[in-house]
């Protein structure tokens, strides 16, 4: 048998806001961004080794280095990876 539901008098009666849950904050480190350029872009590679062999295909000629503090760009030349460091 339902039991019958009782109001409480109108003037104790208040509206309840229910927040909407928190949603989690992104990394903001460079791995974070330059993945998601990654990710975004399809064609950069990130990697924490200095490249030595020749890229296989045309989208691999450019690689985001990362290792610790050291962050640098390498572009295959033709015939040698080249650098530029970033600061």
């Amino acid at each position: 048998m339902p039991k019958e539901i009782k109001l409480a008098p109108e003037k104790e009666q208040k509206t309840i806001e229910v927040p909407e849950p928190e949603m989690a904050k992104p990394e903001k480190g460079e791995r974070s961004f330059l993945s998601q350029i990654d990710d975004d872009l399809n064609f950069l590679s990130v990697v924490s080794t200095i490249p030595s062999s020749p890229p296989k295909n045309h989208f691999q000629r450019i690689k985001v280095y990362v290792s610790g503090a050291t962050f640098r760009v390498y572009f295959w030349t033709g015939s040698a990876w080249k650098y530029v460091s970033l600061t």
